[in-house]
């Protein structure tokens, strides 16, 4: 009787302990995972047994919460081990924007690893297709019931990840679109917007429910194809990219165009192969599967996979070949409509064309053309020593059709041209704010400003929102190729390759700044623009940075900025007068100068 006392004790206190219970209750489930898993019929009973071992996972992680599991632990330590490896290898990425002094070339051996990887887990799939899913079940389950449990879970979280995050992808994708098109900033965009979007989900699932699943996972394989070919077309806009291991080491550069496509290579390759390996055996196949749980999901990634593909296709890779025609860097020809009588001197009209005009005849009847206006009066006065070229800042200019050749002319055409240019460059900023304005930010400290980059293709955010990428429309659609190439012109020469411009700083305010980037270019040339020719603004404070990943913009009284995108940058900023500059002497700009080009 004594002895029977004592094991009732050292039992009741052995399952008064959770850890203890915990114990059995895995054996248990390892138990039955070895004798009820051989035994399925099909993966519809198998989610029993997903469901217990999800359900003992998240009771031993609150156990271990409680009580420090030694197992735990060693699982833990191992986990942060292969987390370490990871982080080892990857690489932070930017953008070099300044080129200089040039960096040694390289590529991220992470990006040539998973590719190398993914290419030939693809090749696997896709040649032993019939194996999967139905034949990796029955070699799993003789090897081991709760290895298959194992597998078929991670299976069933990647997959139901994975659809999750495509179908949010696209679905923000539109949002984004709609949030940021004008055609939308109505009253009830939002009832349109979720009309649209639930029709976008809604043609998903019929297309789910009756077409073959070969579909999408064909679509897919297309825009791959296509987008790699778009890519590889010589003539891309130059862009480096820079990148440094997160460990530390000389950072290096690489083509954004290798980049972008080695990573639409992974993305639609990652997204193919589980799909196949959730679906491999049902692709033109009609008799019913043991698996329909495992196929009804690789159904949701190929659906979610083909129209998440499309909208990251349209926005990186597609969007990056059109921009090659909006490119601003590439110069502009100044557009010169003529008017006026038909005794036109040739030889004048040839040095037209030789100085790098576009010479087009204008119809004087309605709205011409945008260009700088040229009316050819016989009755003018002829350009000499003793008479020069009168301009104003709107208007034609009326000159003798002899004098098509002066070099005076030349030089106030293209005066003409660049006050225009300036004059679209405001107007379309000034759209694009005041569409900001009716916005609210919950994130970020203010906008980037770079209209002079084909890569950069709207105003946006230092830090972005939960439902938007951009702000407004793009750039090409407010302001004109030639303006954005005069931009270009201009901050290049003054070697500012962005610029910050910090919430609540209003338009007028920004104006200045451009102004005053105008007139340093008018009046000191390529000379490196400075803080000091913005000291005479009032309301601002303009402050210039050299941002480098290893020395980012960190200043006590100013926003925190975000600045993980960019690798090398000089960045001009544009604050809020917070009072603590001193009084420093003006610059000596004069913008009323009639002669020199200005934003006005």
């Amino acid at each position: 009787m004594l002895r029977t006392a004592s094991v009732r004790r050292a039992l009741r206190r052995f399952l008064g302990r959770p850890t203890h219970l915990l114990g059995l209750g895995w054996i248990a489930a390892i138990v039955g995972f070895e004798i009820l898993s051989r035994r399925s019929p099909s993966d519809l009973y198998d989610a029993l047994g997903v469901a217990v071992l999800l359900s003992l996972g998240t009771i031993t992680v609150l156990v271990h919460r409680q009580w420090r599991l030694s197992l735990v632990d060693r699982l833990i330590h191992r986990g942060a081990w292969v987390r370490d490896i990871v982080v080892r290898h990857s690489v932070r990425m930017g953008v070099d924007l300044r080129e200089e002094p040039p960096l040694p070339r390289g590529f991220p051996h992470i990006l040539v690893t998973s590719m190398a990887g993914l290419l030939l887990a693809l090749a696997s799939v896709t040649a032993f297709r019939f194996w999967f899913p139905t034949g990796l079940r029955h070699a799993a389950l003789v090897v081991s019931g709760t290895l298959y449990v194992v597998m078929l879970t991670l299976l069933w979280a990647a997959l139901a990840t994975t659809a999750l995050f495509m179908i949010a992808f696209a679905g923000m994708s539109l949002h984004n679109w709609m949030i940021n098109s004008p055609r939308f900033r109505l009253h009830n965009r939002v009832a349109i917007e979720v009309v649209v979007v639930l029709g976008f989900y809604g043609l998903m699932l019929i297309g789910g429910l009756l077409l073959p699943v070969w579909v999408p996972l064909v679509a897919i394989v297309l825009m791959l194809v296509v987008t790699l070919v778009l890519l590889g077309i010589p003539g891309a806009p130059r862009l480096l990219a820079l990148w440094q291991a997160r460990t530390g080491g000389d950072p290096r550069v690489t083509p954004w165009t290798g980049l972008l496509a080695w990573s639409t290579a992974v993305v639609g390759g990652g997204v193919l192969t589980l799909a196949l390996v959730a679906v491999g055996d049902r692709v033109g196949a009609n008799d019913p599967s043991i698996m329909p749980i495992t196929t009804v999901l690789g159904g949701a990634v190929a659906w979610s996979g083909a129209a998440g593909y499309g909208a990251w296709a349209w926005l990186f890779p597609i969007r990056s070949f059109l921009q090659r025609f909006r490119d601003p860097a590439v110069p502009f020809p100044v557009r010169v409509l003529m008017q006026g009588g038909q005794d036109v001197d040739q030889r004048g009209l040839h040095a037209l064309l030789r100085a790098g005009f576009d010479v087009q005849w204008a119809d004087g009847v309605g709205r011409t053309p945008d260009g700088v206006l040229l009316v050819l009066d016989p009755d003018a006065a002829r350009l000499g020593d003793e008479h020069r070229l009168e301009t104003a800042m709107r208007g034609p200019l009326h000159v003798h059709p002899r004098d098509l050749a002066h070099p005076d002319l030349h030089e106030a055409i293209r005066r003409l041209d660049e006050v225009e240019r300036r004059r679209q460059a405001r107007r379309g900023l000034r759209q694009l704010f005041d569409f900001a304005s009716g916005r609210r930010f919950e994130k970020g400290h203010g906008y980037w400003v770079a209209p002079h980059f084909w890569f950069i293709t709207h105003l946006s955010r230092d830090t972005d929102e939960d439902d938007s990428w951009f702000v407004g429309p793009p750039y090409h659609r407010v302001i004109p190729r030639a303006a954005r190439h005069q931009l270009h012109r201009v901050l290049r020469a003054l070697e500012i390759d962005l610029i910050f411009v910090e919430d609540g700083v209003p338009f007028r305010k920004v104006e200045l700044v451009f102004r005053a980037l105008f007139d340093v270019y008018d009046l000191f040339g390529g000379t490196r623009a400075e803080e000091r020719h913005f000291d005479s603004l009032p309301g601002v404070r303009v402050v210039i940075h050299e941002f480098t990943m290893e020395h980012p913009f960190r200043e006590e009284g100013y926003p925190d900025v975000n600045y993980e995108e960019i690798g090398r940058a000089r960045i001009l900023h544009v604050f809020k007068d917070r009072g603590d500059q001193e009084d420093l002497p003006e610059v000596p700009i004069d913008s009323d100068l009639v002669d020199e080009p200005a934003l006005v």
